[in-house]
């Protein structure tokens, strides 16, 4: 039977032509190709996020400089977590003491170590900010106790 005319039986087999769907090898492909993507993006996912978390930590560690300067120039004694106005961050394990030490003549460091929701690569860095006696202030990441620390995690400026 040719379907070159338009009737009822012609329309149904070209409907059941068009309705097969896919093969089983088709879709084999398909999540083949799915499965490469994945095991592509997620390392680089992570690594995305442990930058910005070593980022964030060290920005909200930089944050509280005026404070300790503020402190300094009151000249008064032991800087504490409440004269610099310190409040917890989430990536930060829980401070038990004061996060500042000081030294003799102007020296300062502020120094915090990573853990709460970071990402389990980063718990144990450390971050210092360090003040010298000229007023100058540094950073220094130490991510030796880190299980999968990178030297690209480092942010700009940070040695």
């Amino acid at each position: 039977m040719d379907c070159r005319s338009i009737s009822v039986l012609c329309v149904e087999q070209k409907m059941k032509a068009s309705l097969r769907g896919f093969t089983l090898i088709e879709l084999m492909v398909v999540v083949a190709i799915i499965g490469i993507l994945l095991a592509v993006s997620v390392p680089l996912y992570q690594a995305y996020v442990s930058v910005t978390q070593v980022r964030r930590a060290q920005a909200e560690l930089a944050s509280y400089r005026a404070g300790v300067e503020m402190a300094l120039s009151k000249g008064g004694g032991v800087i504490s977590n409440s004269d610099i106005g310190y409040v917890a961050s989430t990536l930060i394990q829980p401070a038990y003491g004061n996060i500042v030490t000081q030294g003799g003549a102007g020296e300062v460091s502020m120094t915090v170590t990573m853990g709460g929701s970071a990402s389990a690569s980063l718990v144990g860095v450390v971050i210092s900010m360090r003040r010298d006696a000229a007023g100058v202030w540094s950073c220094v990441i130490d991510g030796s106790a880190a299980s999968d620390w990178r030297v690209a995690y480092l942010p700009p400026g940070c040695n």
